[in-house]
C-alpha cells in the first residue's frame, strides 16, 4: 500500500526539504522532489528489490527547492515483515562535489581525446625509455602507421637521421652518461638538454619519404618534478617550404628576366634624352623623360627583388671594413639630395661623436638611402628631415626624424615585414614595393645591429639603426656633454625614487649640480656621457649589484685617467659588512667611502665634503 518512512534521521531534510514527521505519515514529499528522468527507474528497480529482497543500491537526482539539483547515493536493504509488507534499512548520503569531480574529469578527459586527435598536429609521447606512449591520429594521418602497430614499442624509423645527428647522440652518450640511441632517444636527449623552442626536423614515412616539420619537444614531469618522459608536437610544413620554394623561384626568375630588356629601354631613352639620336621635338622630349623616369623606377623595384632574394638565401656577400661613420652619413645625405629636392627637403647632420663602425660601406649605404628617402617622401612640403648619432652603451645609434604623418598603429606591428605598406591600395599616394624597410632589417642583423622606430604620435616617425661599436664602450666619446664646470657634479644612483628625489633636492641646496640614475644600466650611461666629480651608490638596484658597478667604473678608470684621482664613490647600504667583503680585493678602496642606512643628520655632507677635498676612505669613513 502507501509507503512512509517510521524513522528518518534529521539529515532526511538536508536532502529532500522534508522533516522526520512530515515522511513519517507519507514518503510522498521524498518521491516529489526525485529527479522526473529519474522518478520512473527508481519505482521500478525499489518493486523489483522488494519482490526478490534483494539490496538496493542507486544514485539518483534531486531537486531540492533551496539548493537546487543534487547528486545522492543510496543503500538500502529489504526486509519482509510478518503482515507481508517490506521494511527497509539504509541511509542516503550527497555525493553532489563527488559527481562534479567527475563529470568535470569526463569533459577533461573527452576535450584532452579532443586535442589528441587533432589532425594538423602529430602529438607524440614517450617514457624515459624512449617507448612509445601516445601516438594521436594526426601523427597515423602524417607517418602513414597505426598507433597499435607502435605504442609500447621503440622505433627508429620515424626520425630522419642526417650524419651528425648520430654523431650528436655519440657525444650525448658520453655528456649524460646513459647510452643514447641515434632514433627516437636523440628526439629525447633534445628535450634533456631543455630547448623548448620550435626547430626545423625531418620525421620519415612508413614509405620511406622525408619530410620538414616544425618540432617542439618538452619534458613531462610527474607532481615531485621528476621526468617521467617526453613529448613531441610536430607540424608538416613541407607545403609551407614548396610555396616558400616557388615564391623565391617565381621572383628570381621574373627579377632576371626583367633586367636585361629594362637595361636595353633605361638606356636606348638615355641615348634620346642626351640628343645622342639627333634632336627631337620638344613634346617628345617630355614623353620620353616621363618614360626615362619610370624605367628608372623599375629597375629599382628588381634591384630590391633580387636583394631581398639574396639576403633571405644568405647569399649576400659583406665586405667589413673600419670606416668613419659621420663619413658616411654625410656621403649619404649629399647622393640623396637631389630625391629630396623634388618634395622641398633638406637633410641636417646634427653635432655629434665621430665613432668608428666595422661595416659593409655599399650596404650601410643602402640603409641611410632607404631611411632618408622614405623620411623626404613622407615629410611636409619645404622641411627639415634631421639625422642624429647618438652613443649607447656598446653600440651606436643613428636615427632620421621626420615630422610627417607617422605610422598608423595598426601597421606598426607589421613594418620591418617583407611587401609591407601602410597604405597598400591601388591608389596609395606613395610608390615603392614594400621591401626597402625589410631589405634594411635584413642588412643591419648581418652586420650585427638592429631597426626600429620611435613614433610620436602626430610629431612624425624617427627610424633608426644600432651598430656595435668598440669605441662606445673603450673610449669616451670625442664629443662630451661637458658644461664649464662652476660647481661639482655629482650622480645619485638610487632605485627608490622617493629617496632619490630628497637627495637629489638635498644636494642641489648645497651647491652641487646632481643627475639622478634608478639602474645600473643607466648609471653607466650615465658615466660613460660625463665626468663626474662624486658618485653615491646605492647597492640594491633592479638590474644588477652595485660592486658590478664599482668594478666597472675602476676597470674604465685604468685606462682611461691614468695620474688622475680616482672617482669618489660613496656606497650608502643597510649591511656595510655585507658590502665590504663582496668587494673584491683586486679593486682598490682607494676612494670608496661607506654609510650606513638611514643616514644621520650632517653625515653625508661631511662625507662628500671629504671626498671631494681628496682625503682619504679612512678620514672621510663615517664613525
Amino acid at each position: 500500500g502507501s509507503s512512509f518512512f517510521p524513522y528518518a534521521s534529521p539529515g532526511i531534510k538536508n536532502i529532500y526539504h522534508a522533516s522526520p514527521e512530515d515522511v513519517a505519515r507519507s514518503a510522498n514529499k521524498v518521491f516529489a522532489v526525485i529527479h522526473p528522468d529519474d522518478a520512473g527507474w527508481v519505482g521500478e528497480s525499489v518493486s523489483y528489490s522488494a519482490a526478490h529482497l534483494t539490496p538496493w543500491v542507486a544514485t539518483v537526482r534531486v531537486n531540492n527547492p533551496l539548493r537546487g539539483m543534487m547528486w545522492t547515493h543510496i543503500e538500502s536493504i529489504p526486509e519482509k515483515l510478518e503482515d507481508g509488507s517490506v521494511l527497509w534499512h539504509g541511509y542516503v548520503s550527497d555525493i553532489t562535489p563527488l559527481k562534479q569531480t567527475e563529470l568535470q574529469l569526463k569533459e577533461t578527459n573527452s576535450l584532452h581525446k579532443a586535442i589528441l586527435d587533432a589532425a594538423s598536429v602529430a602529438i607524440i609521447s614517450v617514457n624515459k625509455e624512449g617507448i612509445i606512449k601516445t601516438f594521436n591520429h594526426g601523427a597515423e594521418l602524417m607517418l602513414g602507421y597505426r598507433a597499435e602497430d607502435l605504442i609500447d614499442k621503440q622505433t627508429l624509423e620515424i626520425i630522419h637521421l642526417p650524419e651528425e645527428i648520430a654523431t650528436r647522440a655519440r657525444q650525448l652518450t658520453g655528456e649524460l652518461g646513459c647510452e643514447v640511441n641515434p632514433g627516437f632517444e636523440v628526439f629525447v636527449a633534445k628535450a634533456r638538454e631543455g630547448t623548448d623552442d620550435e626547430n626545423e626536423w625531418h620525421y620519415v614515412h612508413r614509405e620511406g619519404t622525408r619530410f620538414p616539420v616544425l618540432l617542439t619537444v618538452s619534458a613531462l614531469r610527474d607532481a615531485e618534478g621528476e621526468i617521467t618522459g617526453y613529448l613531441g608536437i610536430a607540424r608538416d610544413i613541407s607545403e609551407r617550404k614548396r610555396i616558400d620554394q616557388m615564391k623565391t623561384e617565381f621572383i628570381s626568375t621574373v627579377s632576371h628576366e626583367l633586367r636585361t630588356p629594362l637595361t636595353a629601354i633605361s638606356g636606348a631613352l638615355g641615348i634620346l634624352i642626351n640628343g645622342l639620336a639627333g634632336k627631337l621635338p620638344e613634346q617628345s622630349v617630355r614623353m620620353i623623360q616621363i618614360a626615362h623616369n619610370n624605367s628608372q623606377r623599375l629597375i629599382h623595384l628588381v634591384n630590391d627583388l633580387l636583394d631581398m632574394e639574396k639576403l633571405v638565401a644568405g647569399k649576400m656577400h659583406f665586405d667589413f671594413q673600419t670606416y668613419k661613420l659621420r663619413h658616411l652619413i654625410e656621403q649619404s645625405i649629399e647622393a640623396n639630395a637631389t630625391f629630396a629636392q623634388q618634395y622641398g627637403v633638406t637633410y641636417e647632420l646634427l653635432a655629434g661623436p665621430d665613432l668608428n663602425v666595422s661595416v659593409d660601406q655599399q650596404r650601410l649605404l643602402q640603409v641611410l638611402a632607404n631611411y632618408l628617402s622614405n623620411a623626404a617622401k613622407f615629410s611636409p612640403l619645404n622641411d627639415r628631415v634631421t639625422i642624429r648619432v647618438e652613443v649607447r652603451f656598446g653600440s651606436v645609434r643613428v636615427s632620421v626624424n621626420d615630422k610627417g604623418p607617422g605610422v598608423p598603429e595598426n601597421f606598426r606591428a607589421r613594418l620591418f615585414q617583407k611587401f609591407s605598406q601602410a597604405d597598400s591600395s591601388d591608389s596609395r599616394q606613395k610608390g615603392g614595393t614594400g621591401l626597402g624597410l625589410a631589405i634594411c632589417k635584413e642588412i643591419m642583423e648581418r652586420m650585427g645591429g638592429a631597426v626600429g622606430v620611435d613614433l610620436t604620435p602626430g610629431k612624425g616617425a624617427s627610424f633608426y639603426f644600432d651598430l656595435p661599436c668598440e669605441d662606445a664602450t673603450q673610449k669616451v666619446p670625442a664629443t662630451r656633454m661637458e658644461p664649464q664646470k662652476t660647481k661639482p657634479h655629482l650622480l645619485v644612483v638610487e632605485d627608490d625614487a622617493e629617496t632619490a628625489e630628497v637627495l637629489a633636492t638635498w644636494l642641489a641646496a648645497q651647491e652641487y649640480n646632481v643627475d639622478c640614475a634608478a639602474t645600473g644600466q643607466s648609471a653607466l650611461e650615465h658615466l660613460q656621457l660625463r665626468d663626474y666629480d662624486l658618485i653615491t651608490l646605492d647597492l640594491n638596484l633592479p638590474d644588477m649589484n652595485g660592486i658590478a658597478i664599482v668594478e666597472q667604473i675602476r676597470e674604465w678608470e685604468s685606462w682611461q685617467r691614468e695620474g688622475k684621482k680616482k672617482l669618489p664613490i660613496i656606497i650608502i647600504t643597510g649591511a656595510i659588512d655585507e658590502g665590504k667583503k663582496r668587494l673584491p680585493s683586486a679593486v682598490a678602496r682607494e676612494g670608496i667611502f661607506w654609510l650606513q642606512k638611514p643616514l644621520a643628520n650632517g653625515q653625508l655632507e661631511a662625507v662628500i665634503t671629504r671626498a671631494l677635498a681628496g682625503l682619504t676612505a679612512d678620514e672621510g669613513a663615517s664613525r
